[in-house]
């Protein structure tokens, strides 16, 4: 049986694993078609196992690891080119921050917990007293979301991404 490919791996503790790859082509034998076939062998110090695939369950499995394989090489693509985009836009966003900005990024970091829980407050009430995490995130930021959590006490209610205030609600 010729082998098409054979891979070893040596893992973490000096053990070896590997794959073989190998075929049995058509023959004539005794006046009859014998078929051909492509094994695979899987094993590691211990043992090993061997899977017979007839010529369409190999070339259905070539075709996908083909296709999978194209499938990373546009996401790789696509990656880098948002990771570039991000880079630009990161660039740009510094470059055209004036003093309001820069202003309002200082503010931000001098948040205390009575100043965000006041603004979620606020925020749920003008929301109509129901929201979903999702949006929170969106409009005041992901340490106000995290925040959420800490309220439980003071009648906000956490169901799944629905945010709401409580009948109990108190207002300390």
């Amino acid at each position: 049986m010729p082998i098409i490919v054979r891979k070893v791996h040596k893992k973490d503790d000096g053990s070896t694993v590997w794959i073989r790859i190998g075929e049995s082509p058509p023959v004539i034998k005794e006046g009859n078609v014998i078929d051909g076939g492509f094994f695979i062998r899987i094993g590691d110090d211990k043992s090993d196992k061997i899977i017979r695939l007839s010529d369409q369950e190999a070339l259905d499995i070539a075709y996908r690891i083909i296709e999978a394989y194209r499938r990373h090489v546009r996401i790789y693509a696509k990656l880098d080119e948002l990771s570039y985009e991000q880079y630009k836009r990161s660039k740009e966003l510094a470059k055209d921050e004036d003093e309001e900005d820069i202003e309002k990024i200082e503010e931000k970091k001098n948040l205390t917990p009575d100043k965000i829980e006041a603004e979620l407050i606020n925020y749920l009430i003008t929301a109509g007293g129901e929201t979903t995490l999702d949006k929170v995130r969106e409009d005041l930021g992901e340490e106000y979301a995290a925040y959420l959590k800490t309220m439980k006490n003071k009648g906000i209610i956490i169901e799944g991404i629905r945010v709401k205030l409580g009948k109990d609600f108190k207002n300390t």
